[in-house]
């Protein structure tokens, strides 16, 4: 792999990293371990360089030597926004390679069958990464067999061997909300799992909590200092649970084009809008909401210091000269060149340059 387009990619500078390619930077190009651009990118969360390497033809789903792939690096990484960008463009939430001795001399690629994505982000990552990939389709209960073959681990039993933490409940949190089976191998090491299991399920555990609070306010008194802390913590976690047979879901839909969070932008209750995180597409509340289809996002190039772009003419530093925003000048403080904001951040290199020469 280039050094310079592995450093661009870490860095997250889009437009570095469009310029690079336009030279003839090879996005597909492995270093010794197996790793392309495209893993440096997901590593340091930077969305719109996986944009960039996936349209200039980037491989989405290799593997390096160890076995990781872009999607479960931005996984482990708790990289929500990378996340949303690889499924996206298309990674396989399933992709889970892992390596089984067949025999004494032998040892036989799987491609799937070991730790998928969610698997890292329940370890490793953190709440919003496992929505995401819940929301990307990715199955809560997928066993990952590179860890044992009698005893399945699911990316719950992932998330209960992380050490004790507030992140770790709120991963648990979400991979119960998304339906996470409940073995008794859970229900032994975590006292959240085994009640919900006594209660029927995390739906009717819910319930019985709205009992519990409805009969402490209508009996007219305080409720006690040291229940308060408990009530805060569930309720920030489930919500008003309304039926049993209702999903507890996560907060507002999913994009209808994509499947991964949005936003709020503007506008309140039915006159709200939303965008997409990930494909940008602005949607009403009723699109939203009916599940129809948004029309697709205008195009938008990234946000760009233009005191981070080199001079397009001979790739010196430039600094400010005058006026301010997309008004501004600039000047090379190498060849005395003055540009303006839109030749700096807004024209491929190749115009730039022609426009400075």
């Amino acid at each position: 792999m280039d050094p310079a387009l592995r450093q661009i990619a870490l860095q997250g500078n889009a437009r570095e990293l469009q310029w690079a390619l336009e030279d003839g930077a090879d996005p597909k190009r492995e270093d010794d371990d197996g790793t392309t651009p495209l893993f440096f990118a997901a590593s340091n969360g930077h969305a719109r360089c996986i944009h960039i390497l996936v349209d200039e033809g980037a491989d989405i789903d290799v593997f390096s030597l160890n076995l990781r792939t872009p999607l479960n690096i931005a996984a482990s990484g708790g990289h929500t926004d990378a996340v949303c960008a690889l499924i996206a463009e298309g990674a396989d939430v399933e992709l889970s390679p892992f390596l089984r001795t067949e025999d004494e001399d032998d040892e036989v690629l799987h491609i799937y069958g070991g730790p998928t994505a969610l698997h890292w982000a329940a370890r490793l990552g953190n709440e919003a990464t496992v929505i995401a990939l819940l929301r990307g389709n990715a199955r809560i209960d997928a066993d990952n067999k590179s860890r044992s073959a009698v005893i399945p681990c699911t990316p719950l039993s992932e998330a209960l061997d992380r050490p004790e933490s507030e992140e770790r409940d709120r991963v648990v949190h979400a991979l119960l909300r998304g339906g996470a089976a409940v073995t008794a191998a859970h229900r032994r090491v975590s006292p959240l799992c085994d009640r919900i299991a006594a209660a029927g399920g995390v739906a009717r555990y819910g319930l019985a909590h709205n009992r519990a609070l409805a009969a402490i306010l209508s009996g007219g008194r305080k409720i006690p200092a040291d229940v308060v802390p408990l009530i805060v913590s569930f309720w920030s976690s489930w919500g008003w649970v309304r039926s049993a047979a209702e999903p507890l879901g996560f907060g507002l839909p999913g994009c209808p084009r994509c499947g991964l969070p949005v936003e709020h932008n503007s506008g309140e209750g039915a006159g709200a809008f939303y965008q997409c995180r990930s494909c940008e597409a602005y949607m009403s509340h009723t699109q939203l909401y009916s599940r129809v289809e948004p029309p697709p996002a205008r195009p938008r190039g990234p946000k760009v210091d233009p005191l981070t772009v080199p001079c397009p003419s001979c790739r010196s530093r430039v600094v400010h000269n005058s006026g301010e925003g997309k008004d501004a000048f600039f000047k090379c403080s190498s060849c005395s060149r003055y540009l303006t904001y839109h030749v700096l951040c807004e024209l491929p290199r190749s115009q730039a340059e022609a426009r400075v020469l």
